[in-house]
């Protein structure tokens, strides 16, 4: 079944590209022993990225005790903060990325954990549960009183290009008296967002990838607001 889903995403044949260089000479290019990418298409994207990315490392992590050895991960070049934090929390140092910039890698041995997801939606609970006690678990400690978070939040999107509440003052003053406070995700470090929704009971929030971060949820009830049309993406 799974081979039939992935067959419809996939081009009729092999790009000619790709078979040229395949057979060319590997002069001048980057070797590496054993690697693992985290690109792909949509891998810019937050929720892409903890979806598509870090849910498979479980998958790389099985690969390394069955076999000791650890890939190189493959990451885009001049990552944002975000992406870095995260995979600090999982115990990936710089160190033990390479930075893609294009050109030709040659890899002796590619490891590609499968994918934790069908289409947009992750399938996985065990995999969705290993990443949230890891990180949870990674998290430096800090002391309680410089991280007082609200358990009722409210994800703003007002300094993003879309699917912004036009009226979302008047949104907050209706929260407001329930408990609930108002959050902007791009302005917290990736530990924080992890500890906000972590302790959260309720998220309200527009439909956007900030809103993947309830897999570092335990018991929560989330209102989703939508446009026109609505992507049932975090129906989990």
């Amino acid at each position: 079944q799974n081979l039939v889903n992935i067959e419809k995403y996939l081009p009729n044949g092999i790009p000619a590209q790709t078979s040229i260089l395949k057979n060319l000479p590997s002069f001048g290019s980057h070797q590496l022993d054993t690697a693992c990418s985290l690109l792909n298409w949509w891998s810019k994207n937050y929720s892409h990225w903890i979806v598509d990315c870090l849910l498979r490392l479980e998958g790389l992590e099985y690969y390394q005790k069955q076999t000791k050895r650890k890939p190189a991960l493959i990451i885009e070049s001049n990552p944002p903060t975000w992406k870095i934090e995260s995979l600090k929390l999982l115990g990936y140092g710089l160190d033990d990325c390479i930075p893609w910039k294009g050109s030709k890698i040659k890899v002796n041995r590619l490891i590609v954990p499968s994918f934790r997801r069908e289409q947009a939606f992750p399938v996985s609970p065990a995999a969705c549960k290993w990443l949230r006690q890891r990180l949870l678990s990674n998290l430096p400690n800090i002391e309680s009183s410089q991280r007082s978070f609200s358990p009722r939040i409210y994800i703003s999107r007002a300094k993003t290009t879309g699917r912004k509440v036009i009226n979302e003052d008047d949104v907050l003053e209706a929260l407001s008296p329930f408990g609930f406070v108002a959050y902007a995700p791009e302005k917290m470090s990736f530990a924080d967002e992890v500890r906000l929704f972590s302790q959260a009971e309720m998220v309200v929030a527009p439909h956007g990838s900030g809103l993947v971060n309830i897999i570092f949820a335990q018991n929560l009830s989330v209102i989703e607001l939508f446009g026109s049309t609505g992507v049932p993406c975090f129906l989990v």
